[in-house]
């Protein structure tokens, strides 16, 4: 009789833990649906652009279309930028050294023979500058062009 009375509450309570988990089911997807359907996500077609708005929205007018810089710039009165003068001359750097990669080369060791450091933020541009895609993705006999270090953002070196 207790063995008939446990099994009856044990299924009563898998029964209860069921609708408590279909109910709380149901809840998600009626709050996800809500939300779907109460975005302000609206796309334009004829302009291709879409517009997002998150948050409470501020009752502020809806720009038909964003303003240019030049339309920044002269609203604030500011005058375009002046040309350099003529007898500026550009910066002048030297031609790129290549360099075949040999037996055991890795990009910081090519980087410490040709610049004197091997500082990874140097090697990066360096794989940048080449085009790799990564710093340790270089080949025997593969041809590294290493430019003249003036052209990168680097102090200290």
């Amino acid at each position: 009789m207790r063995a008939l009375a446990g099994l009856t509450i044990l299924v009563t309570l898998f029964a209860m833990a069921v609708a408590w988990q279909d109910r709380w089911t149901e809840g998600l997807a009626r709050e996800r649906d809500h939300i779907r359907t109460t975005s302000e996500l609206a796309a334009n077609p004829a302009d291709g652009w879409s517009r997002l708005i998150v948050g409470r929205p501020s009752g502020a007018p809806i720009p038909v279309t964003p303003p240019t810089f030049l339309e920044r710039d002269e609203d604030l009165g500011a005058e375009p930028p002046a040309p350099p003068p003529e007898d500026w001359d550009e910066p002048a750097f030297a031609p790129d050294t290549e360099h075949v990669v040999a037996p055991g080369e890795v990009l910081g060791t090519i980087c410490q023979k040709h610049y004197g450091t091997a500082r990874m933020e140097l090697v990066n541009l360096v794989s940048k500058y080449n085009r790799l895609e990564d710093a340790d993705d270089i080949d025997l006999g593969q041809t590294i062009r290493l430019p003249d270090v003036r052209r990168f953002p680097l102090s200290d070196l």
